[in-house]
């Protein structure tokens, strides 16, 4: 039988999706963000062969297989609105394999657990713009997907994990930064001991395939055009913003992770100290969801200063939350989900010139899994994900240029 609470999480998380949905329906017919340039790519693919495109496109670092997809499902010609339906189609594909993945380990409520996708307020700037995250993502849970018995002990259909491994292969083909996703696997083979499984070994062979053929035909990992681009050196600021997303993202998913506080509460206060003061060395700005709130309301150096304390609080709380699923998580698939949240969230120290809240996107939503443990019957989870739902709304509505909404 459905619990009250259920149901009302249940409610709160399809309304939310309906008003994504309409959202993007009726958004505005121009173009957005980097959709300036992307959609001008997706429009070129139409125009030579893919051979060419892929060595002569200009003005986006992701790879291709964006392009691809949206010229597969031919709706450039549409419009934008168009393909800004497909990645919301995309994105809610990763949410029925988020969830298939729990079913097939049997997770308890895994249709709500699910459902908290939408919660997430980077869903919303994701699903609610055509940028280049969701074909990616969509690719890697996929694999996970099929490599899941295999992982845990159970044989899988070779064919399955043939596909496993070219769907890995194909992730970095659009963000090179799920070239991770090969050592991630590795670290899950030997934390599982079937580090000796060769079937595992011919998924690790075919994820290396088509990066190999791209990223060496490029000479690097970005296209020819846009080789200047490269970062050369180490941001810390990168690293950092990244932890205090994941942290935020983390509460927002499951605000009763805060119950761990209890449990290391001297290391908590350690690593809470140690992250204001590199935060205020770094001079981390205001993070995208939190810019959903009116910048007037954060003018006092006060909140600036309140502010720091906040995202102190959630990467020491996301840190020691990951440090305990590391020691304790023994599902294969898990851990291979794991580490690659790990080596996305060190991988940003590498990216440049600029931080996006789309790198954290790219393993955000592995969180309702790899979580799931803090999930909680009660008045604080409803709360807190409402409030994710809203600063979702709110930053749909600025990126659409109605901030009299707000």
């Amino acid at each position: 039988m459905i619990s009250s609470f259920d149901r009302k999480l249940t409610w709160m998380c399809l309304s939310g999706l309906l008003i994504l949905i309409g959202l993007v329906i009726f958004s505005p017919n121009r173009l957005i963000v980097d959709e300036i340039y992307l959609y001008k790519n997706i429009l070129y693919a139409h125009t030579v062969t893919p051979i060419t495109f892929i060595n002569t496109y200009t003005q986006q670092t992701p790879g291709p297989l964006y392009e691809f997809v949206h010229y597969l499902t031919n709706t450039a010609v549409k419009g934008i609105v168009f393909i800004r339906l497909d990645n919301l189609f995309l994105l809610l594909c990763c949410m029925a394999v988020i969830r298939a993945i729990m079913k097939k380990n049997r997770v308890e409520h895994a249709t709500l657990l699910s459902l908290l996708y939408i919660c997430l307020p980077l869903t919303w700037s994701n699903a609610g713009t055509a940028l280049t995250e969701a074909s990616a993502l969509l690719c890697l849970l996929l694999a996970c997907l099929f490599l899941s018995d295999e992982l845990n002990g159970k044989r899988t259909n070779m064919f399955m994990l043939v596909l496993a491994g070219l769907l890995l292969s194909l992730a970095p083909t659009s963000r090179s930064t799920y070239l991770v996703a090969t050592p991630a696997l590795l670290c899950a083979m030997y934390m599982t001991k079937q580090i000796s499984n060769l079937r595992l070994w011919l998924v690790v062979l075919l994820s290396l395939l088509l990066p190999a053929w791209l990223f060496g035909m490029w000479h690097g990992l970005v296209p020819p055009a846009q080789a200047y681009t490269t970062f050369s050196g180490l941001s810390w600021s990168h690293l950092m913003a990244g932890i205090v997303y994941s942290g935020f993202c983390l509460f927002i998913l499951f605000p009763n992770a805060i119950r761990i506080v209890r449990l290391y509460r001297l290391s908590f206060i350690a690593l809470t100290i140690v992250f204001f003061i590199a935060l205020y060395r770094f001079h981390i700005h205001l993070l995208p969801f939190i810019q959903a709130v009116p910048p007037a309301l954060f003018a006092n150096p006060i909140a600036k200063y309140i502010l720091l304390i906040l995202y102190a609080l959630s990467s020491s709380l996301f840190v020691i939350a990951t440090f305990i699923s590391i020691k304790k998580e023994k599902n294969g698939a898990y851990i291979f989900l794991l580490f690659t949240m790990l080596f996305l969230i060190v991988s940003n120290i590498k990216i440049g010139p600029y931080f996006s809240s789309n790198y954290v996107f790219q393993f955000a939503p592995f969180m309702i899994i790899l979580f799931r443990q803090y999930f909680a019957q009660n008045r604080l989870q409803l709360v807190v994900n409402i409030i994710g739902i809203l600063l979702g709304i709110m930053w749909v509505l600025r990126l659409y240029g109605v901030p009299h909404l707000l």
